[in-house]
């Protein structure tokens, strides 16, 4: 429902203050801050599979990219994620770096985008009761989505990061972290 409220808002705005153009060309940074929704934890041990619901409580992003043209962007996504498990009281901190493209539906300031990547994905658990920290496991990411830049600078972004880590010291724990990311992103393009 949030999301909705969010998006109609987003949308709504755009239509007054958009203006006609935005060059996307050259460098450009994004610092964007939102939540994850329906994180799930899957942790097998010899086989057998642990799954738990998760509580999403912040995810924060930082984009160092390049616009080839208007709608075509690339970049390196940073990706910090923090999930809660309601069930074993642990936190979840997930690391996720990603090339990624984008494209721009229109070359128009009010556009909606969708994108994709591949990257890595680095993740520790906390225990909160004793405050025991793991070694970090990693693993292979994919990133898909899409959203819409409102204003010059601001844009909504929906993702499903989905990692699927292995613990190097023990080969028979794996974990999965899909997760679905709603972020506000301010953009700063370098003219």
């Amino acid at each position: 429902m949030k999301f909705k409220i969010l998006l109609g808002s987003a949308l709504l705005a755009s239509s007054f203050f958009a203006s006609a153009e935005v060059d996307r060309m050259g460098v450009f940074t994004t610092f964007g801050l939102g939540t994850n929704l329906g994180a799930k934890i899957g942790v097998s041990v010899d086989d057998v599979d642990f799954s738990a619901d998760a509580t999403g409580i912040i995810s924060t992003q930082v984009k160092l990219g390049y616009g080839i043209n208007s709608q075509t962007l690339v970049s390196i996504d940073y990706d910090i994620g923090l999930i809660v498990d309601n069930e074993v009281e642990s936190i979840f901190t997930t690391n996720s770096y990603t090339i990624a493209g984008t494209y721009f539906i229109q070359e128009v300031t009010a556009s909606p985008y969708v994108l994709a990547g591949v990257g890595f994905t680095s993740a520790k658990v906390t225990d909160v009761s004793s405050g025991f920290e793991s070694d970090p496991i990693t693993g292979l990411s994919l990133k898909i989505g899409g959203g819409y830049q409102f204003f010059d600078h601001f844009q909504i972004e929906a993702a499903y990061l989905t990692s699927k880590l292995k613990d190097s010291d023990f080969e028979d724990v794996s974990m999965s972290l899909p997760s679905i990311q709603i972020k506000l992103q301010y953009v700063s393009y370098s003219y």
